[in-house]
């Protein structure tokens, strides 16, 4: 994972040549891999539990959480991260006794993971780093480069799944067979010697569940927002009050806009919501203007220039500028210092920041972007392939 690349022809400017760094910082990545033990160990834990016909819907969804959105996240203050690590370590305690207490209870052999971290109450955030960079230091220096770089695909897959599971749960739809998937293909991580085709077989099953998810995730937006066609995205601005939409959700965006049909506010989309302007329904509705900035959805350009409140979307990860703060809102569960989580759908307050905020004074000319496909064009060059 790297610092909000991007590289156009028409772009000098991107995160990189901005900060001067382009790779993770060594303290996110040394929780990252604490996270993942957690995560891990959670899920072991948990298939146990089910085999015992216990509920395990709450570690199932804060496994996906984590998975999609903790472990790609770097814009947390050290103190949110604190409670992170603290949050996911204590669901762990409570499911490894949980499944502890019905294994006594049942008279049934518990068995238990090595945890591989000592983690006290008294601990602060400097010593959970220190062992999460000996962890990930002792990756990379005895597990075999094959083994690694398989196990580094597993959980981008994983990662993948989980983040699509999130987008189908937006339109009110569940797979608990991608759930089962997830926490079978986590507990393989969890043996001290993995053999290659076994992750291997772990990787093709997870790939296939992640084709079906977006085969489904596609059929669900058809139905929803119209069929997607070759369109022009208009990347001009016009004066008024305006909202930026960034990230990936959708359904975040339909409801926004039904929310400010009546409003004199404009709503502009950012990095991979360019392609919901190739939908009917987004195409047609009048108060989309367009699309907004240059760049990835991280660019912080884009942010810095726009005159208006930001919502930040599932799956939406920026790392964060104060100067930004006062007029971010988010939708996600967990949201970085300064940002505004918003409840139950409502976007109200979005809408107030909006109003209040500069706006657009006069508009700019911008060429447009193209979006979509041309489904008889498609057809006929998969063939071809």
């Amino acid at each position: 994972m790297f610092y909000n690349y991007y590289h156009s022809e028409d772009s000098e400017y991107n995160e990189c040549n901005a900060r001067g760094a382009c790779s993770i910082a060594p303290k996110i990545s040394s929780l990252q891999e604490v996270l993942v033990i957690f995560l891990r160990q959670l899920s072991y834990y948990s298939l146990k539990l089910e085999k015992l016909n216990e509920d395990i819907s709450v570690q199932s969804k804060q496994i996906i959480t984590g998975l999609a959105s903790i472990i790609s996240t770097t814009d947390y203050t050290d103190e949110q991260l604190l409670d992170l690590v603290g949050m996911y370590y204590g669901l762990l305690v409570k499911t490894k006794r949980q499944y502890r207490n019905i294994c006594d209870k049942n008279n049934i052999t518990c068995d238990e993971l090595k945890m591989g971290l000592k983690i006290t109450p008294q601990m602060n955030l400097s010593g959970i780093i220190a062992q999460g960079e000996r962890i990930f230091l002792d990756k990379y220096k005895k597990i075999p480069v094959s083994q690694k770089n398989m196990t580094e695909i597993l959980l981008f897959v994983l990662k993948s799944v989980c983040i699509n599971m999130l987008d189908m749960e937006s339109f009110g739809e569940y797979d608990k067979e991608a759930v089962q998937k997830v926490l079978d293909g986590l507990d393989t991580l969890n043996s001290p010697r993995i053999h290659i085709p076994e992750i291997k077989e772990k990787i093709k099953e997870l790939v296939d569940v992640d084709d079906r998810l977006l085969k489904a995730l596609s059929d669900a937006q058809i139905r929803l927002f119209g069929q997607i066609k070759e369109r022009n995205v208009n990347k001009s601005t016009s004066s008024g009050k305006a909202i930026l939409v960034s990230g990936g959700s959708m359904a975040n965006l339909a409801s926004l806009l039904k929310q400010v049909e009546n409003e004199e506010t404009d709503i502009y989309t950012h990095g991979d919501l360019l392609i919901a302007h190739a939908y009917e329904k987004f195409a047609e509705n009048k108060k989309l203007k367009g699309h907004y900035g240059g760049c990835t959805e991280n660019c912080i350009l884009d942010f810095a220039t726009f005159p208006g409140a930001i919502l930040l979307t599932q799956n939406s990860y920026q790392n964060l500028e104060y100067l930004y703060r006062g007029r971010l809102f988010t939708t996600e569960d967990i949201q970085p210092t300064g940002v505004v989580k918003l409840e139950d759908n409502d976007f109200k307050p979005l809408i107030n920041s909006a109003k209040k905020a500069k706006g657009f004074a006069k508009g700019r000319n911008a060429e447009p972007e193209k979006t979509g496909c041309d489904a008889d064009k498609l057809d006929s060059i998969i063939k071809k392939i």
